[in-house]
């Protein structure tokens, strides 16, 4: 078993024992850390007894923990869209001509 999965699955493991009490002393600190080194050892046995553990390939991970990120594709030979006058855009949907804008009457007092 690999121990640097071992340690990645601990260490994922540990926060979650540590924070559960802030009163714990050192040897108590240091038995969760070996709960979570057993528990990960226990884990990597289970996986190795699955089915996809039997694979003959094993997942190496990217280093850095981080995938590439895909290049964009764009496609440039589209035209772009035609743009119709609001009076077209409401006739094609037999709606009736927008109303005039109203005029003001003068100048209001306040």
């Amino acid at each position: 078993m690999p121990a640097n999965v071992e340690l990645r699955i601990a260490s994922r493991l540990l926060p979650a024992l540590i924070a559960q009490s802030g009163t714990r002393d050192v040897a108590q600190r240091e038995a969760d850390i070996r709960h979570a080194l057993d528990v990960a050892a226990a884990l990597m046995r289970q996986f190795v007894a699955s089915p996809a553990g039997q694979v003959q390939q094993a997942y190496v991970p990217v280093p850095g923990g981080r995938s590439l990120p895909r290049a964009a594709t764009v496609d440039r030979q589209q035209e772009p869209p035609s743009l119709i006058s609001p009076e077209e855009w409401r006739k094609a949907r037999g709606l009736a001509p927008a109303p005039s804008p109203r005029k003001p009457s003068g100048p209001s007092l306040h």
